[in-house]
């Protein structure tokens, strides 16, 4: 085998560990963050202060789509700038020109 030959499946391979470490480094950084995501849900969840009934009733309406974020638009997406709160699907700007009045 030449030397040009072995030069360059030794480079091939130097860069597929490479790669594997990067893929392995990708995977427990994506954990990390799914971690972290499940926290701060979890203390977003708590924050609401509300009893088992009526969290799970919004938790529902949420999956059911009878429940939406205030601030995200008819996909769910967020809007940019926007906020969050929950609203009855189609209650939305009627809650949200209610919220303003209020400040």
């Amino acid at each position: 085998m030449g030397l040009r030959l072995e030069r360059a499946i030794g480079e091939v391979e130097r860069i597929d560990r490479k790669i594997l470490m990067y893929q392995n480094q990708k995977k427990e950084a994506e954990a990390r963050l799914r971690q972290i995501e499940n926290e701060e849900i979890i203390r977003s969840v708590r924050s609401l202060k509300m009893n088992r009934t009526e969290l799970a009733g919004l938790l529902r309406g949420l999956q059911e789509g009878t429940v939406r974020l205030l601030g995200t638009d008819a996909d769910g997406r967020m809007r940019d700038g926007a906020a969050g709160g929950a609203a009855p699907a189609g209650k939305k700007e009627e809650r949200e020109n209610h919220d303003e009045s209020t400040e």
